[in-house]
Parts: structure tokens; sequence; C-alpha cells
């Protein structure tokens, strides 16, 4: 009878993320939304605990067991748990690895859109996840940018340039151990209107 359950569970778990990727695709597709236009959440200006409460509510990381434990006042830090249960194990009883990845996505986009601001383009670039144990209990990641991460970011778009860095992230159990092993991409540039802001008077000029 648990074998049954177990491969049950597992095609659900299978066609729910089917589902998922195929309507995440469509509503991020450039044919629906170009590259500065990221909708309406994008646009509210939230304080870390209000994110906090909504993404403990939003129903992806909710499904999962995602729990959004704290955000630090100044964004740059960031740490989630996820329980071990039904709605996020795999056939071998062990966290279903796309719950491993979810919980790690977003959250450094969100922490960078909220840092930057509205003069930013912020989007998540690329990803890949390392699974190095089967995770059995409680996991955690733990997210955080420096300052010089931040200063490194101003530098490099400074003049409109496009900058992708990547950032990595462990997710451990409650010994420490490495369970998987996150890599982030992250695409950052102003915003068009930011540089029409702050063209230089010359060069509007010699355009007319």
């Amino acid at each position: 009878m648990h074998l049954i359950a177990y491969k049950h569970q597992s095609h659900f778990q299978a066609i729910f993320a089917s589902k998922a990727a195929t309507i995440l695709e469509f509503i991020f597709s450039p044919s629906i939304m170009s590259s500065t236009k990221q909708g309406f959440y994008s646009r509210i200006k939230l304080t870390p605990n209000n994110f906090r409460r909504m993404m403990n509510w939003w129903p992806p990381f909710w499904v999962m067991r995602v729990h959004v434990m704290s955000v630090s006042p100044d964004w740059c830090e960031a740490s989630v748990r996820m329980k071990l249960s039904f709605r996020n194990k795999n056939f071998t009883g062990s966290h279903f690895g796309g719950g491993l990845f979810s919980r790690c996505d977003s959250l450094y986009m969100i922490m960078l859109m909220q840092i930057l601001g509205k003069d930013y383009v912020v989007w998540d670039k690329a990803a890949a996840i390392q699974f190095v144990a089967p995770g059995r209990g409680t996991v955690f990641a733990h997210f955080k940018l420096t300052v010089g991460q931040i200063a490194e970011i101003r530098s490099k778009t400074a003049n409109g340039e496009k900058f992708a860095p990547a950032y990595r992230v462990n997710v451990v159990d409650d010994a420490g151990k490495i369970i998987a092993i996150v890599d982030k991409t992250i695409y950052i540039r102003k915003s068009p209107r930011c540089l029409r802001k702050t063209r230089p008077v010359s060069a509007k000029m010699q355009s007319c």
C-alpha cells in the first residue's frame, strides 16, 4: 500500500511541476512581457516583514512547506526552511528535488529588486542545482548579499551595461550537512527610464 501511495504521489508531483513550468513559461515569455515590464507586484515597495508573510502564504511555497523565517531590514540576508512531509516527499522518502530548488528560486532576484529600487531591471537569468545528499528532515538555506557585491553591481551597470553576477547558496540539514548546492545567475541593468533621466544635457542636444 505504501509503495502504491508513493507512486501516486510521485506522479502527482511530476504533473504539478510540469503544469507550473508551462504556466511560468507562458507568463514570462518575451512575447507576453518585455524585459523592462515586470508586472504589478514588482512595483510594490515591501517591508521585509510584509514580504516574509506574503511569501509564506504564496501557493508554491505553501504547497512545498517552504517557510521564510527571516529577512533582514536592509534586504541583504534571508533565511528559509522546508520541513519534510507528504507534500514534498519523493519516491525514496527524501525531499523532492523540485522542492529543494523552488525554495531557492527568486530570493536573490527579489532581494536585489528591493535593494536597487525602481531604477534597475532585475531578472532571474539562469540556475543550476547539484544534489549532494538525500534530505530526510528539515532543510535550511541562507541567502546573503554583501556591501561589496552591491557596490560592484552599481559600478558595472553605471552606464547602462548589462551585468550577470552569480550567487551560490547551500541547502543544509539540521546538522549543517550540505544536501544540495544551488547556483543562481541574475540579470541586472539600469532601466531605460533611469538612463534617460541621468543622460548628460550635451548628449541630448547632440542627438536632436
